[in-house]
């Protein structure tokens, strides 16, 4: 008898303790029909990812008492028409541990910087999707940041800071040792912050990367949205420069989302201007309608146009979807109707 409650005893305890964590499995499983005309080439295709990356990720949170908690993401990314990897790594998308409490959170990995957030936040639609300006015109380069620590800051009425630090560390062995900078190639530095007020909302970003010996690229991007209720607008704009001067330019990014009964209707202009080469200029215009059929599952279908200057090259892609590529001065078109689930 007395065995029995020491094992009823146990067993609650641990209990208990399981009671204290849990651990999350979700995804995204989203592809499109896609037709695509850049210059003198057109295809139609089969893509994954139009307003969301495909992915299969685990999330995970432990309860360590006195508002202190553990937390960790795996977020693989998939190619969802074929089934391959979709970042050529298992956790491509997200890896990362850290803590959370009353000071904020902290965390460890492969993140998303201040400047991704700040992009995600101001271009409307499902942010860096298909039909958003800043998706055809940002490179990408640095929106995930590997072997990084990561702060946000408690909701200080309704502000938030957070800071990244990258390190990337080039330990190529021929590098001169007399030059201190070799080391810091890949480093990635990366500060912003955002604030909401009801319908008003503003962030901005600072961040920089030095990218090769005695060179550093400076990234700022600011953004604003204000919502009526029956649509909601955002502004979108991004400076990128590096010491040389060989690498300048600014994109702008206008859109709006009009609720509609079970749906939503996208509109999106954006442009980029090339402060360091003459006539590689760009502009986008989409048009995107997006119908759900429950909370998890949503039907889509736009149209989007890109002019080009004669030595800009830009192309339509979706959140993952790759675009149809072309010579420089193409203007590209395509038409899509994709679906999206998530779970």
């Amino acid at each position: 008898m007395k065995n029995s409650l020491i094992a009823i005893a146990c067993m609650s305890m641990i209990g208990g303790v399981q009671a204290q964590s849990h651990v999350n499995v979700y995804g995204v499983v989203d592809q499109y029909l896609d037709y695509s005309k850049t210059g003198a080439n057109s295809a139609g295709r089969i893509q994954s990812g139009g307003l969301d990356g495909s992915r299969v990720g685990f999330k995970g949170v432990e309860d360590l008492g006195g508002g202190l908690k553990a937390l960790f993401v795996l977020e693989a990314g998939i190619n969802a028409d074929n089934g391959s990897s979709g970042q050529g790594r298992l956790f491509g998308r997200q890896s990362y541990v850290g803590l959370s409490g009353n000071f904020g959170v902290a965390s460890l990995g492969r993140q998303y910087s201040p400047y991704y957030d700040t992009l995600v936040n101001y271009s409307l639609g499902g942010g860096l999707a298909w039909g958003n300006a800043t998706e055809y015109f940002d490179d990408g380069s640095l929106l995930r940041i590997d072997n990084s620590i990561k702060y946000e800051s408690p909701n200080f009425s309704g502000l938030v800071f957070k800071g990244l630090f990258g390190m990337r560390r080039n330990n190529t062995p021929n590098s001169p040792p007399s030059d201190p900078s070799i080391g810091n190639i890949g480093n990635v530095g990366s500060v912003g912050g955002q604030y909401e007020n009801g319908p008003v909302s503003l962030g901005l970003s600072y961040s920089t990367k030095q990218t090769i010996q005695n060179d550093e690229e400076k990234w700022t991007a600011f953004g604003m949205s204000y919502n009526f209720g029956p649509l909601k607008t955002a502004f979108l704009a991004s400076d990128v420069r590096d010491d040389f001067g060989q690498n300048r330019h600014n994109t702008y990014e206008l859109s709006a989302t009009i609720p509609l009964t079970n749906s939503s209707l996208l509109l999106d202009v954006g442009s980029f201007r090339n402060r360091a080469v003459n006539s590689a200029n760009a502009t986008a215009y989409s048009v995107r309608y997006d119908y759900f059929l429950s909370k998890r599952t949503t039907l889509y279908t736009g149209i989007s146009y890109i002019r080009a200057d004669r030595n800009a090259q830009f192309v339509i892609n979706g959140a993952t979807g790759a675009g149809l590529s072309g010579a420089k001065g193409d203007n590209s078109r395509a038409l899509i109707a994709g679906i999206r689930h998530s779970f």
